[in-house]
């Protein structure tokens, strides 16, 4: 079987959203199963979807890594999603074309290249893009913790994870789940209000 690559994909006449090039502006540390399955998939979703045009520069943290076998497919891999989405079942598979090549810092050539990355003008701060506002407003319950009236608990409706956070992170009216980065919007107002109402005899 012939490794992945871009001109064995054109060969194979793959159908699906492929970008080739694109300014480098993620300096991305790990190379994992993990990142490349979640958050270079979420990169991928935006060249896709918002026309962020960008790639990813990976770096494995450890000594033994996946930079050969990543760079030998060219940055190119094949994300399968299983599951379901808003109650949808889901079994599909992606080709994901976010991730340029990988950079091992043990080798001298790649530790100078990861360096003229980390002062590249291209890279850009990508918070908002991965934890940004969502089109759909969306309010959640909030549930006390006990004793502490500052502390509270939601489960996340996309991961279904309890996210646990005190008052100090209210203020903006809602928090980001840090197991999938779902937003959830809430009003605290009603919160005390439904906490009076309780109280009262």
């Amino acid at each position: 079987m012939e490794k992945l690559n871009y001109a064995v994909l054109e060969q194979s006449g793959y159908n699906g959203y492929i970008l080739k090039n694109a300014p480098e502006k993620v300096l991305q540390f790990g190379e994992g199963n993990f990142l490349r399955a979640f958050v270079d998939y979420w990169f991928d979703l935006a060249n896709e979807k918002a026309g962020w045009n960008g790639k990813c520069v990976l770096v494995q943290p450890i000594a033994p890594g996946l930079a050969q076998l990543i760079n030998e497919q060219e940055g190119l891999y094949t994300l399968y999603l299983r599951g379901s989405d808003k109650g949808r079942k889901v079994d599909d598979k992606r080709v994901i074309s976010s991730v340029s090549r990988c950079l091992n810092p043990y080798e001298k050539a790649d530790y100078e290249a990861m360096m003229a990355v980390a002062v590249s003008d291209d890279l850009e701060d990508v918070e908002d893009l991965l934890y940004g506002e969502d089109d759909e407003d969306s309010e959640y319950e909030l549930d006390d913790l006990g004793e502490d009236e500052d502390c509270y608990a939601t489960t996340c409706p996309t991961c279904e994870e309890s996210i646990y956070f005190d008052e100090s992170v209210l203020e903006d009216g809602e928090v980001i789940c840090p197991n999938c980065g779902e937003k959830l919007e809430f009003d605290l107002e009603s919160l005390d209000e439904d906490d009076g109402e309780d109280g009262e005899e």
